[in-house]
């Protein structure tokens, strides 16, 4: 959802999480801290859940990552 500095990555982790409700993750990746939000099984669950999450947070993209089971 958010790469970037860290004061601004803990603004964007706290307006998501109030807008929304729903727990956002940071994480220090050198040399940024990113926010990352939710845990979809497809793309396309995903997809769906960027469209409702652009409208406030308009630079918001999907990410895929390996899940561990």
């Amino acid at each position: 959802m958010y790469n970037g500095n860290e004061s601004k990555a803990y603004q964007m982790k706290g307006n998501f999480e109030a807008a929304y409700g729903i727990v956002a993750v940071l994480s220090y990746e050198s040399p940024e801290w990113k926010v990352r939000v939710g845990n979809y099984k497809t793309r396309l669950e995903a997809d769906r859940a960027l469209l409702i999450f652009k409208e406030k947070f308009g630079g918001a993209i999907v990410l895929e990552t390996e899940i561990w089971l």
